[in-house]
């Protein structure tokens, strides 16, 4: 009868039905296998072992490391699915997704979040019935000599992070994909892999770790492949790549041999360079788009887009990793062709990328004449500090101020403008207000200015463009703008005034071409007859600027500017 009783007792406790209970049949022949032993002689088991070993990862479970293996059963594994994975894919898709370091073994009640050997996290809770990523435990605590074993009614799902997605998709969205594999790289991690013995006078290596890295993702400023951060990435179809890219494209147009005035050694003179036009109006125009795909989900203004269905309104606004400004994110969002979760974020495939020009890579340029863009040709230059009161308001300005070096010299600067694209601006000078307060000096007198611009024409010579205040189209010679110094706004406060000079359209793109000192001259010059007594009383010599703005006329057209 003890017998009996003792048979009936072991039967009972070995019931693979009761999930709830931990493991005790065998637990001292357990505990003394391998985690991979243990796998390998468990029947319930033999499609995820026949994968682990697939994947290379039964000699890791053999070694003396301490491991939580959470185990799917045989009727939760689609073996046709797994089966068509290579041993990467699979070791990080399927075995790694149910392996974690340390012991997570469970008594009473357990809330924890897990990090599996591929980085994931999942919920591991419960209190008597325990779940796995909301997949019940079917047996808990089962020992062995390098860890402890659960097994699983299920299979843990695994979701990419935003960076595996991009290279792993490429199905209607490779041109994305070929972009970020182009600066993917892979190197032997010498530290970490066992090395072998010395062929050939070659060190080799028995176990080789390899480290994959990306520079694109710095540059990005997107950490995409860290499983700790939260990102939203627009994936646009191959549909969606080349119509932006033969947008973008227009605007980076270069010639083989580019010309343009420099000034070196004290002088202005011309300078040429070789460019690989092709490659390098390519290069700008991939990389336009692709660094306006990418939103921190944990950056204020992007809130919305953790949640599961964002709405936005009219006055939201985004901002991609590069800080470029969306202000029409319901547009860019709508109608995604697919929307998928992500282990860090999520991503939205789309057939449009509805971003608009002048909020990405064609903005609005400007140019500060104090920033060592500039040279004065007579005259001298320098920053001040310009204070304007009235009342109790107070309005500070940075002025780059030049100023003649002698009574009867009228001031020259050249500025420089880099990295404008081929487009159309509309060009303004702001001139600061005619205050100064660190002087208590009123001077009201205006300017007379003129502006030539000096440029590389589409057959690769140098070119001038004479701006008119009459709006005459390039006359043979510049005609000079006033401005008014003496402009108030409705409380009566001295503002700045921001005169307009016309527009003109860059036949060639100086993007990316500042470091070779290739870039368009902006001419500024005091126009004041310096032997007329009337002009001299009347205007004044000194130049006391704000900026030089250089706005998209694509911008203007949208917004109906005037």
């Amino acid at each position: 009868m003890m017998v009996v009783a003792g048979l009936a007792a072991a039967t009972s406790c070995s019931d693979f039905d009761d999930y709830n209970t931990a493991f005790t049949d065998g637990v001292n022949a357990s505990a003394g296998k391998t985690l991979w032993e243990n796998i390998e002689s468990n029947g319930q088991l033999s499609n995820f072992a026949q994968l682990v070993k697939k994947a290379g990862y039964d000699k890791e479970l053999q070694r003396p490391a301490y491991y939580t293996v959470w185990a799917p059963l045989n009727d939760a594994v689609n073996m046709s699915l797994y089966e068509q994975m290579d041993s990467a894919t699979l070791r990080r898709e399927l075995v790694e997704n149910h392996i974690a370091e340390y012991s997570h073994g469970v008594s009473g009640e357990v809330e924890e979040r897990i990090k599996t050997l591929n980085l994931k996290s999942y919920d591991f809770k419960g209190a008597g019935t325990y779940t796995f990523d909301g997949i019940q435990v079917a047996q808990t605590n089962l020992p062995g000599s390098n860890g402890i074993m659960h097994t699983l009614n299920g299979v843990a799902k695994y979701y990419p992070n935003v960076y595996t997605y991009i290279i792993d998709k490429s199905e209607g969205t490779d041109s994305l994909t070929n972009y970020f594999k182009h600066y993917q790289t892979t190197t032997l991690d010498t530290k970490n892999s066992i090395t072998g013995p010395i062929v050939d006078g070659k060190q080799t290596y028995i176990d080789s770790v390899m480290i994959t890295s990306n520079p694109l993702l710095s540059r990005l400023y997107a950490k995409l492949d860290n499983e700790d951060s939260s990102y939203t990435a627009l994936i646009p179809t191959n549909k969606a790549w080349k119509a932006k890219y033969d947008e973008v494209k227009t605007k980076y147009r270069f010639l083989g041999k580019m010309i343009a005035e420099v000034y070196e050694n004290e002088k202005v003179a011309s300078k040429t360079i070789n460019i690989k036009n092709d490659y390098v109006a390519d290069s700008l125009a991939k990389y336009s788009i692709v660094r306006n795909l990418f939103f921190s989900n944990n950056f204020g203004y992007n809130a919305k887009l953790n949640d599961e269905n964002p709405q936005f309104t009219a006055t939201d606004t985004l901002f991609t990793t590069r800080y470029s400004r969306f202000s029409n994110p319901a547009e860019i969002l709508a109608n995604p062709v697919s929307t998928e979760l992500m282990s860090n974020g999520r991503t939205f495939v789309v057939d449009t990328l509805a971003f608009k020009s002048w909020e990405t890579y064609n903005s609005q340029m400007n140019f500060w004449p104090g920033d060592n863009i500039m040279n004065c040709e007579s005259g001298i230059s320098s920053s001040k500090s310009l204070k304007v009161v009235n009342g109790n308001n107070t309005k500070n300005y940075r002025v780059c101020w030049i100023e003649p070096t002698g009574s009867k010299v009228a001031p020259k600067l050249n500025l420089y403008l880099p990295g404008v694209l081929s487009e159309t601006y509309d060009f303004y000078c702001v001139f600061a207000p005619g205050y100064d307060f660190n002087t208590d000096t009123l001077d009201l007198r205006p300017n007379k200015v003129s502006f030539q611009l000096s440029y590389c024409n589409a057959r690769g010579a140098l070119a001038t463009y004479n701006f008119s205040a009459d709006g005459k189209s390039n006359p043979k010679s510049p005609v000079a703008f006033n401005n008014n110094p003496a402009k108030y706004d409705e409380n009566g406060m001295l503002i700045p005034d921001t005169v307009y000079l016309g527009q003109f359209e860059f036949p060639v793109s100086y993007a990316s071409l500042a470091g070779q000192n290739i870039q368009p001259n902006l001419k500024i010059k005091t126009e004041v007859k310096v032997f007329n007594k009337t002009e001299m009383a009347t205007y004044t010599r000194d130049m006391r600027l704000l900026g030089i703005i250089l706005k998209p006329i694509e911008q203007k057209e949208f917004l109906k500017e005037d």
